[in-house]
């Protein structure tokens, strides 16, 4: 019933479209110096489709006509993370082990706040959103980090020493 809702919807809308933006952009680099890399590729695919899960939450706004929609497609973000969080020790074999560890814990207490807020009932809808957004927001945006670093480290350097020229006066042989 918010008169100003279209303008969160939209600001959705626009973060995934940023979203999609960046995980090209960082895929495209990993891609080369990667080549072929299923995990990867399975990877940037999982991301993208949250991204668009993400923009879809905004399109479809939480009213009577699209209640049902919007719900569920908010409740696929949150499947989307524990599913990368899962599955994040074989999608980036390398992956340091703090960065694990506290990801398994981000999926711990995202689990645990969706049979709190889904079945139990004890958690109210803006309590689940707020704890579900903050944790899943932080953790993308650590794992994105990872992945810029992994590019960086891939990257090929190359060391050029320059030495300043030396001008030679010559005599005006005219």
């Amino acid at each position: 019933m918010a008169n100003n809702s279209w303008q969160f919807n939209i600001t959705l809308m626009f973060s995934a479209l940023i979203m999609v933006a960046l995980i090209d952009y960082i895929f495209v680099s990993l891609n080369a110096i990667y080549p072929h890399s299923i995990r990867l590729l399975t990877l940037r695919i999982l991301l993208t489709a949250m991204s668009i899960d993400l923009g879809a939450v905004g399109f479809f706004p939480n009213n009577a006509a699209s209640h049902d929609i919007h719900d569920r497609l908010a409740s696929f973000l949150v499947y989307f993370i524990i599913i990368l969080i899962v599955g994040i020790r074989w999608l980036l074999p390398r992956i340091p082990s703090a960065f694990l560890q506290m990801s398994y814990s981000v999926g711990a207490i995202l689990v645990t706040a969706e049979v709190l807020f889904k079945f139990v009932g004890y958690l109210s809808l803006t309590a689940y959103e707020i704890i579900g957004f903050t944790l899943a927001f932080g953790w993308v945006v650590l794992l994105l980090q990872f992945l810029q670093e992994l590019v960086d480290k891939g990257t090929r350097v190359f060391y050029v020493k320059a030495q300043a020229e030396q001008k030679v006066k010559t005599k005006d042989l005219d």
